[in-house]
């Protein structure tokens, strides 16, 4: 079986929920395989995980949220279908109270998140966009195809 045959197979295990041995994929595959056939917002809990997503993706669309904030339940129904309808990026979503303080704190210092919600736009493995604050669907699309060109 070809390689393209593979990753054909692969996107199809994995679009249909079939269980696939991940021991037989490479992480960094594994990755930017269900990036490109799952349009779903990824929970982040660790710092090494975000950091795999914005440097193995082209494009990253992260949120910083919270359960305790009343614009993040706002906003997380408007980013996760947007999420649907823009399949060539991946979403990500770490709320914050759901992790560990430690980790939270070192991302809360690292990404330079004062409050919540945050998105932030990742382009090559850069930041391009940094938004405080809840946004409408119509803003969010406009803030994606500006940036994701």
């Amino acid at each position: 079986m070809g390689k393209l045959e593979k990753i054909k197979r692969r996107e199809f295990l994995t679009r249909t929920g079939a269980l696939l041995p991940l021991f037989l994929l490479p992480w960094a595959d594994y990755q930017k395989l269900s990036a490109e056939t799952d349009n779903k917002v990824r929970q982040i809990s660790l710092k090494k995980q975000l950091e795999e997503i914005i440097s193995l993706n082209e494009n990253a669309a992260i949120v910083f949220s919270a359960t305790h904030c009343a614009y993040c339940l706002i906003y997380e129904p408007i980013f996760e279908e947007t999420a649907r309808e823009y399949p060539g990026i991946v979403f990500g979503k770490i709320t914050l109270d759901k992790i560990p303080k430690k980790e939270n704190d070192i991302l809360l210092k690292v990404y330079k998140v004062e409050f919540l919600p945050t998105t932030i736009f990742y382009h090559k493995n850069k930041e391009i966009f940094n938004k405080i604050g809840c946004m409408n669907k119509k803003d969010l699309t406009g803030y994606i195809k500006t940036y994701f060109k």
